[in-house]
Formats: C-alpha cells, structure tokens, sequence
C-alpha cells in the first residue's frame, strides 16, 4: 500500500519535473528559512537515505531551485538555500498535493488518521533493531 501510495505522490511531482528526494529538500530548505543548512543536515533530515547528496543539489542548483554558497568565515562551511523559483515551484506543487494526499485518505476517519499518525510516531521513534 505504501509504494502505491508513494507511486501516486511521484507521478504527480513527475508532472512538475522534480523527484521526490528533490521535493524533500526544498520541504527541508523551505522549514529553516533563510539561513540554509549544510548538505549533512539536509541529509540527516530526509524522509529516505539519499546516497549522493551532493549530486542531488547540484542537479537542483542547475534548476535554479536551490542556491550553495562558501562560507565567508569558515570556507568549509557550504549553506544550502531556496531560491525564489524554488519557493514557487513549492507553491504550485502545494494544492495538488494536497487534493491527492485528501483523495487518498478520502475513506479513513480523522480519528483513524491520529491512530496512524500515532502508531508511525512510535515506530519511527523506536531504536532500530532493538
């Protein structure tokens, strides 16, 4: 059920010409404004492991959506920010997202959404292999 779901979610940003890792990142980028974060902390906060981080920013830097620059201070720092194109990419992406995500759970109850959501919160947060 997940891929399907997941399947519907990447057929949909297709039609926008962005991936769903991508997404994630301008998601990420979008939620700590206009500081930016480092490709380690864009990685660690990603909903899937993403082997090549920096492959996927520099795919996105050509597409104008995100912007890295060298730190001034530490040249080692390399802050990754979101572009005004990334911004409105995001908001076109917004409302058909959001009629899907309402379509796909159009049958389950709000109560059964906060079971859920509470049930993936636990598992989620539980240690793995434990």
């Amino acid at each position: 059920m997940a891929s399907h779901l997941s399947h519907e979610v990447d057929q949909l940003l297709r039609s926008f010409d962005i991936s769903q890792p991508q997404f994630n990142v301008l998601r990420i980028l979008a939620g700590v404004g206009s500081e930016g974060l480092g490709r380690n902390d864009i990685a660690a906060r990603m909903i899937t492991t993403t082997p090549d981080m920096t492959r996927l920013l520099n795919r996105m830097m050509e597409k104008g959506w995100i912007l890295r620059a060298r730190g001034t201070e530490d040249r080692r720092e390399v802050p990754t920010t979101l572009t005004s194109l990334g911004k409105q990419l995001l908001k076109k992406i917004d409302d058909p997202l959001d009629c899907l995500h309402t379509r796909q759970f159009e049958t389950v109850s709000p109560k059964e959404l906060r079971r859920l959501l509470k049930l993936l919160k636990t598992i989620t947060t539980t240690e793995p292999y434990s």
